[in-house]
């Protein structure tokens, strides 16, 4: 028994051991804590501690989640972990992981995360709740594996799988294995598709064999047999019936599987090959419809190939001739069969062929010639399954051809010597007939006793006659040579009608007869035509009318017929006359050339030229040239021409204003190196009321205007020392150091070529001999007074501006309204400058190449804009660059009419202005 003094001291003792041992625990319990958090902390998993509170918090982070994530633990502690989700996150399995927790029951998911510097990782997660002694939750603790390299490779190797997939079904190929122990069959998704059967079990290797024919079970066992016992492959192509019974063909592989040296399984591909199937097999039908073909066809080869490039087909009647023997040939390779130079000739040609391509070549083979054709062979809309050579034999045609070749180049320089020769009398004739006509109408002017004036008339009217007979003889072989140029310009109707009524009166008074008439008030004031032939098919109407008519008139009509079936107007004009008539018979060959309307009664002179010629124009125009008549009741001959309006009126000019009725004295230089001419054209000229100034050569004229000025210069073509057009273009090269007088071709050629040479060289108009006073008078006209600036008549035959191209251009840009006159005038000008620009250091440079292009380039700009004379200009200039002439003279007069042609444009954009 303890005594009572004593027991407060067991009690402290007794207190005392129970601090030590729990102190003990304690220092147990940290030990053990601390080991564990180096555990944890040495896990290459992250390892996040939260508190069971509402907000989750975190408590605590290991090492490796601060390595996974790139935070650090006082970045964390705290925290709730939404913090690592982000735009990839995926929020359905984060609502998973919400439910779990708040029901406090293990999760397992995958999540994408995103580490502190912003790149994604996926992130494996594992969350556990933890309990105390009463089960209740006290906190959660999860367990976090970066994944991302095992997700990589799932997905790549998901993507392989995919790739398969696709490939097989679109290769239309499938994939089976056959286990020899199990005798089990294992098929892949496609053999289900090429078979049309649901994907499931495979079906057994006996039920198998019943989706092909009964006549091809044999080969079938046999592969099946030979590998078992050999361990051979096989690759056969088979016909084969769908479970929904579709005929298709396909193509089986198989190989066995070795387990330690002995066949354990059987592997295989199987593909549905019935499009290449059937293409063989028709390729194969197709070969021979194309043997039977050729061989049929005279001359004819045909080879065909495949995508190989083998020949499947040699067939042609003329293979035995050129030493090819079919047999031979079929089977090998085109790259084998071909030699230099036929190689490099015919095979890129096949390879072409082979991707879509054809190609046709003229192939030589030993000698001949064969028009040879390289195609595609399309079996269906997406696949070529060869090539196909056929070549005919051409070398006869091409004899054939080179020998019409040559016909027509002799044809072409008789046609050559006839124009020559054409030119040549036409100026041998003209010549001796300017002398005779001029001086008629110079005598006729003085006073002559009746006896004198009458013979000097009969004189004139053969001289008159003589030079019609010419005329017609030029023109008809110049239509019959299809050298005829017809030109659009504006043109007045009235004034060509009032025109001829003025040149016939006199003749028709004569004889008593009344000449009038009539003009539809609706006929434009302008339309487009060409004003000289119409004024040629009316004069020899007229002419015709007056010579077979002896009572009453001619009368002319000029209607606008409205289109009715068509949208297109036409102007009528008619010659009526009251003379003897014509008789149905002789209306059916009114129009062939020498041909008369010969009876007792209309038995007139002529060649019977005048009326083929009119037909012929008329028809080179546009239009047609008719007749109505009977015999005793007169004659109506009747051209119709399209009716097109002009749409944009040429600037009035001091020309058109000396046309009126001005008159005023030129200083007129002749540059004429016949005497007989000279004298002539002198006596004219004084007649006219103009000072006379006479040279005999192109030498002389250009000195001349560097001595004086002049107004006007009647240049000969033909002249010794320098002919006219060289002459033409000195003086345009002399710019403003002259006075550039008005040039007007003088001379005999009457050709088309002549007057495009005269224009080129910068002359600006043109009469042919014989020279007439009032033609002279005419022409001298359009020249401005010597007090004005210096113009061109608009209205000659041959202008500078065509105003309807422009006056078209204007209408497609806008109506024509100002703004958009004066850009394109503005920019019309810019070109120009730039294109001489270029030209003058082309030239200068001697780059004679670059100057063709240069003037082609500008002709076409030219002619698009109206710009006639330039582009005559610019085509000299062309054509003397590929002849290697001398440029400079040709460059000198081309920016003469481009200066003339951009102060015409000048002048109109003024005149609208002035006009607003």
């Amino acid at each position: 028994m303890i005594e009572p003094s004593l027991h407060p001291l067991k009690q402290q003792l007794d207190v005392s051991d129970q601090l030590a041992a729990l102190k003990a625990e304690v220092a147990h319990l940290r030990l053990q804590n601390h080991f564990l958090r180096s555990v944890v902390n040495e896990m290459t998993s992250g390892v996040i501690v939260a508190d069971a509170q509402p907000d989750y918090p975190i408590t605590f982070v290991n090492r490796a989640f601060c390595t996974i994530t790139g935070y650090a633990p006082e970045e964390v502690l705290g925290r709730h972990c939404l913090f690592l989700q982000g735009p990839g996150t995926d929020q359905v399995a984060v609502i998973r992981v919400r439910e779990a927790i708040a029901a406090a029951r293990p999760v397992h998911e995958r999540l994408l995360n995103y580490r502190k510097d912003g790149h994604p990782f996926w992130n494996q997660i594992a969350i556990s709740p933890v309990r105390d002694d009463q089960g209740r939750v006290t906190a959660f603790i999860s367990l976090q594996t970066d994944v991302t390299t095992q997700v990589l490779v799932e997905q790549a190797l998901a993507e392989r799988e995919q790739l398969l997939r696709a490939v097989s079904k679109m290769a239309q190929i499938g994939g089976w294995e056959f286990d020899l122990v199990t005798q089990r069959m294992v098929w892949s998704e496609e053999m289900f598709a090429i078979h049309e059967l649901p994907i499931g079990d495979s079906p057994a290797l006996d039920v198998a064999l019943w989706f092909y024919p009964p006549e091809v079970h044999h080969l079938v066992h046999e592969a099946f047999e030979r590998c078992l016992a050999t361990g051979a492959e096989w690759d056969i192509e088979l016909p084969f019936r769908t479970a929904r019974g579709q005929s298709r063909w396909v193509r089986s592989i198989g190989q066995p599987v070795w387990e330690n040296g002995q066949i354990r399984k059987l592997r295989g591909m199987f593909q549905d090959i019935t499009r290449s199937k059937e293409n063989e097999l028709a390729l194969r039908a197709s070969e021979q419809r194309y043997r039977m073909l050729a061989n049929m066809l005279p001359g004819t080869v045909v080879f065909m190939f495949d995508t190989g490039l083998r020949l499947t087909l040699v067939a042609g009647a003329d293979l035995k001739r050129l030493g090819i023997n079919a047999a031979r040939f079929e089977g090998q390779c085109l790259t084998d069969l071909f030699d230099e130079p036929h190689r490099s000739a015919l095979l890129p040609l096949c390879y072409q062929a082979l991707l879509g391509q054809s190609s046709r070549i003229d192939y030589t083979f030993r000698g001949e010639i064969f028009d040879t054709s390289i195609i595609p062979i399309e079996r269906a809309s997406d696949q070529i399954s060869g090539g196909l050579i056929v070549g005919r034999n051409i070398t006869a045609e091409r004899q054939i051809t080179a020998d019409l070749l040559r016909a027509k180049e002799a044809a072409e320089r008789t046609e050559r010597a006839q124009a020559a020769f054409l030119s040549a009398i036409s100026h041998e004739m003209r010549t001796p007939l300017n002398a005779v006509i001029a001086s008629t109408e110079l005598l006729l002017t003085d006073t002559l006793t009746p006896s004198q004036r009458s013979l000097i008339e009969t004189i004139r009217i053969g001289g008159e006659a003589l030079l019609a007979l010419v005329n017609n003889v030029l023109d008809l072989s110049k239509i019959e040579a299809g050298r005829v140029e017809i030109a659009a310009e504006p043109t007045d109707v009235r004034a060509i009608v009032d025109a001829v009524l003025n040149l016939f009166k006199r003749e028709a008074d004569q004889k008593g007869l009344l000449i009038e008439a009539v003009i539809d008030p609706h006929l434009p004031a302008l339309i487009v035509s060409d004003p000289a032939r119409l004024r040629q098919m009316l004069m020899s109407l007229v002419s015709n009318a007056i010579k077979f008519t002896d009572r009453g008139g001619v009368l002319i009509t000029v209607s606008v017929v409205v289109g009715i079936a068509t949208d297109r107007s036409q102007v009528e004009i008619a010659v009526r006359d009251t003379g003897t008539g014509i008789s149905a018979q002789q209306c059916s060959r009114l129009f062939q050339p020498f041909n008369h309307v010969d009876n007792d009664q209309t038995r007139q002179s002529g060649a019977g030229l005048g009326l083929a010629i009119s037909a012929q124009l008329a028809h080179l125009m546009g239009g047609e040239l008719t007749v109505a008549g009977q015999l005793g009741q007169g004659s109506t001959f009747t051209v119709t021409l399209p009716l097109q309006p002009v749409a944009y009126s040429p600037p009035v000019t001091a020309g058109q204003s000396v046309a009126s009725g001005q008159s005023a004295v030129l200083r007129v230089l002749v540059a004429e190196d016949n005497e007989i001419n000279q004298q002539v054209v002198l006596r004219l000229l004084q007649a006219l009321g103009h000072q006379v100034t006479i040279v005999a050569n192109g030498v002389e004229a250009v000195q001349k205007v560097q001595q004086q000025s002049f107004d006007v210069i009647l240049m000969d073509i033909q002249m010794p020392e320098m002919d006219g057009e060289e002459a033409t273009r000195r003086m345009r090269a002399l710019g403003n150091q002259i006075q550039q007088p008005r040039i007007i071709a003088l001379t005999a050629y009457a050709l088309a070529d002549v007057r495009e040479r005269c224009l080129a060289a910068g002359m600006d108009g043109f009469l042919t001999k014989p020279v007439r006073l009032q033609d002279l008078h005419n022409a001298l006209s359009t020249t401005p007074m010597p007090s004005q600036p210096s113009t061109v008549n608009t209205w000659q035959s041959d202008p500078v501006i065509d105003w309807t191209v422009f006056g078209e251009l204007l209408t497609a840009l806008g109506d024509q309204q100002p703004e958009i006159v004066t850009r394109t005038l503005a920019l019309i000008q810019h070109e120009f400058q730039r294109q001489l620009d270029q030209l003058r250091v082309s030239i200068g440079c001697g780059d004679v190449e670059q100057v063709q292009r240069l003037a082609h380039r500008l002709k076409g700009s030219a002619r698009q804009i109206g710009a006639v004379r330039v582009a005559h200009a610019a085509k000299a200039l062309e054509h003397a660059a590929t002849a290697r002439m001398q440029l400079e003279p040709l460059f000198d007069a081309l920016q003469y009419v481009v200066t003339e042609t951009l102060r015409l444009f000048a002048e109109s954009q003024s005149r609208h202005e002035n006009h607003r």
